[in-house]
Formats: structure tokens, sequence, C-alpha cells
């Protein structure tokens, strides 16, 4: 931007003897001068829909920042937005990068664009955002029992660890954990028999033990 300024400034400078005398440059360098001055506010105003194109294409240097820094950048309401639009948008191999800056931010809807992201993603993806999810409620747990009785092991077990995680003893009745003993995988049964434990220990310490 520079060299090209200097350049520019130098050209006028050359041809300005032939157009007109020397004592007018300043009248006609005046244009340039209040765009130069105007830039500032007109940046400041694009901030938002800037940044917007930059999050929308390529994350490489975003990704590579600081986490303080990344979080200067998005303190604006509508740059929040944008996140949470982006995150819904997002393919599998961008959705926990989102869902993790989201978290990081303490945004207050990420558990239900979690819950609604689960349906679109592949099972590796799902289970990492399990582990961004941080309050229960029923439609946490009807999605996570849903995912407890799906073919995948590995998704089984995360779910229902995540059951365990986000339900409070004292509510671990409106969960259906009872049918999860009778998983076929051994390490689901087990994570339902310890989320029942607390509530009913004399019925549960023998089958663990067991």
């Amino acid at each position: 931007v520079v060299r090209i300024g200097l350049f520019l400034g130098s050209t006028l400078i050359l041809i300005s003897d032939k157009l007109f005398h020397p004592r007018y440059l300043s009248l006609v360098a005046l244009p340039f001068v209040l765009a130069w001055l105007s830039a500032p506010f007109w940046l400041k105003r694009r901030y938002t829909d800037i940044l917007t194109d930059l999050v929308s294409g390529d994350m490489s240097d975003l990704k590579s920042m600081e986490m303080a820094d990344i979080h200067s950048l998005f303190r604006d309401p509508a740059m929040r937005q944008q996140l949470r639009e982006n995150f819904a948008r997002s393919r599998s191999e961008d959705a926990l990068w989102y869902g993790q800056l989201l978290k990081n931010m303490g945004d207050d809807t990420l558990d239900s664009l979690v819950l609604e992201k689960l349906n679109s993603v592949d099972t590796e993806t799902r289970i990492g955002l399990l582990d961004l999810l941080s309050a229960g409620g029923i439609d946490a747990w009807r999605a996570l029992e849903t995912l407890a009785r799906e073919d995948d092991p590995r998704l089984q077990q995360a779910a229902v660890s995540a059951l365990a995680r986000l339900t409070p003893v004292d509510q671990r009745d409106a969960v259906d954990f009872a049918s999860l003993i009778d998983a076929a995988t051994p390490e689901v049964r087990a994570q339902a028999a310890a989320a029942l434990l607390p509530t009913a220990p004399g019925t549960y310490q023998p089958l663990i033990q067991e």
C-alpha cells in the first residue's frame, strides 16, 4: 500500500507540471486526503462484515490465534450471532472448533445448538460435541438417551457418560438408566450402573461388584 501510494503521489507531481500550476497541487490532493481520513470510519462500520467474511472463508489464521485475541475480535453481538450461524452450518471438521470457541466465550445458546448439530455430523464429531454440553433438561436427556441406544459402542458410552454428568442425583429417575444396564456393551452397562449407584447403593453395588 505504501509503495502504491508513493508511486501514485510521485506520478501526480510529475504530471501536474503540464496540467496545472504546482500551487494548486494541494487542491488536487484534497480528495485523496479526505478518502484517507474517511477510511478508518468506514472500516469501523464495516468491521462486523469484514470479520464475517474472514470466518466464513479460510479459518487457518483464526485457528492459529490466541483465545484471548479471538475473544476481543468477537465481543460484538452481531459477530457472536454470526458464530452461532457458522456453527450451525459448519462441516464436521469445523464444528468442534466453532463449538469450543462458543463454549470458551460462555455462550448461553450453545447447548441447544449442540443438540441440533448432533443430527448432522459424523460419530467422531458427535462424541466431541457431547463434551461441550453443560446443562441437562428434558431435551438433552432424551437426545442422549437416543444416542445411548445407537449401534456404535463408543457413541453409546459417551452418551451415557454425558447423561450421568448432566443429570443431578436427585433427578436420575427421570432418565431411563435402568434399561441401559441391559445394553450389549459392558462399558455402557458399567456407566449406567455407576450413574444409578448413588440412588440405590444396595441394589447396584452387588451388580457393579459382579
